[in-house]
């Protein structure tokens, strides 16, 4: 009996994974996945760091192209300049890597504590928030977004208000300055006066005339003056940038031609793979009934990966494209996102609900505006 190279791992894979089970992986479960089955299956080869290198000088002239073609591509171009230069494992958060905004404030809320639907909403507002810690989603639109009154809404606004850092979802700089002056408990008449009628004149140190026009002392108001620039007029700042997130690992990335979008779902994150030579030759020979069983087997195991990898892709660019249809506004201004809801985008593609959930969780995208995950763009079904 010829010998087979023997390549263990701890937890062996399954003879057969339906492509189900492919869809569900993100880019990296599904490298991490074709790692392990390099390391239990003998037929399988995969393409060394010679390769992925020119792929990646490709990808390099590529971005190149895509730079002069479109100015609203360059935000795109400089991600995945950072990507390619970037030897950190995209998986690990870098122990200096400041954590993002939307992070931050998401994990100090739970729809235990608030409820599904108030939770949802103010994760809408979270994700809305702009670089500086500011809402800019109208109340009015939050409110038809998600079939509420406005009074729902500016309840739920209070309650994103009321989280860290002072001043989050402020709609401008007076509110900003407001929110943190009630937060630190000194939330003086005078100094919200000053916020609210004198900001400019603050600028230009007018001290005293804002003296004069309040009848106090310019002592008194020189007090305030420093409690008020004490105050952070941009709470977000200090906060890694949301598209800067080099650890989040893009599956699919959006390129606004001249147009028309590209989808391109994002193979280069993953390494090729091909049949071994030798072991293909060994199966179109005669050798030992059991030999070829295995041989057979591991390659249906190959076939199947390669199947469902290619099923995969196809899904994501299919759900990318009707997503890109309804979401044209965003795409093309990086505003007016109108959630979307899985159970009728399934049905208007002709998908399962199910193998639509399984599509989008876990998944990321790319775009010009930044990253983010494909869940972004739904709302929360209601049973």
């Amino acid at each position: 009996m010829l010998e087979i190279e023997n390549k263990k791992v701890n937890a062996p894979l399954p003879d057969r994974v339906p492509p189900e089970v492919i869809l569900k992986m993100s880019a990296q479960k599904l490298k991490e996945y074709m790692n392990q089955m390099a390391l239990e299956n003998p037929l399988i080869d995969m393409k060394d760091q010679t390769f992925l290198s020119s792929r990646e000088q490709e990808r390099y002239r590529k971005l190149e192209w895509l730079n002069q073609v479109d100015d609203s591509n360059r935000v795109y171009s400089e991600l995945e300049s950072d990507y390619i230069k970037s030897t950190d494992d995209w998986d690990v958060v870098p122990k200096n890597e400041k954590e993002d905004l939307f992070t931050y404030v998401k994990s100090q809320i739970s729809p235990t504590r608030l409820g599904e639907d108030t939770y949802h909403i103010v994760v809408y507002m979270i994700e809305s928030l702009d670089s500086r810690g500011y809402l800019e989603e109208s109340l009015e639109h939050i409110a038809e977004q998600f079939s509420i009154e406005i009074e729902e809404a500016e309840r739920c606004l209070n309650i994103l208000q009321g989280l860290e850092p002072a001043g989050i979802g402020a709609r401008d700089l007076k509110e900003c300055l407001k929110l943190q002056l009630k937060r630190c408990k000194k939330d003086d008449p005078i100094a919200r006066q000053i916020v609210s009628d004198y900001l400019d004149m603050v600028g230009n140190n007018e001290i005293s005339e804002i003296a004069a026009q309040m009848k106090c002392s310019e002592e008194e108001i020189e007090q305030y003056i420093e409690l008020i620039k004490s105050l952070n007029p941009k709470p977000g700042n200090g906060f890694a940038a949301r598209e800067h997130l080099a650890y989040l690992v893009p599956d699919i990335t959006v390129v606004k031609l001249e147009g028309y979008y590209e989808i391109l779902v994002n193979e280069y994150l993953y390494p090729e793979i091909s049949i071994n030579e030798y072991y293909k030759n060994m199966m179109e020979q005669d050798c030992d009934k059991e030999v070829k069983e295995y041989l057979q087997k591991k390659l249906q195991q190959i076939q199947d990966l390669m199947d469902g990898i290619a099923q995969r892709n196809q899904l994501l660019t299919k759900i990318m494209n009707a997503i890109i249809h309804k979401q044209e506004i965003f795409f093309f201004t990086g505003k007016g996102l109108k959630r979307l809801r899985k159970t009728e985008l399934a049905k208007e593609m002709g998908l399962d609900l199910s193998v639509m959930i399984q599509a989008v969780r876990g998944k990321y995208i790319q775009c010009t505006w930044g990253i983010y995950p494909m869940a972004y763009f739904f709302a929360k079904d209601r049973k």
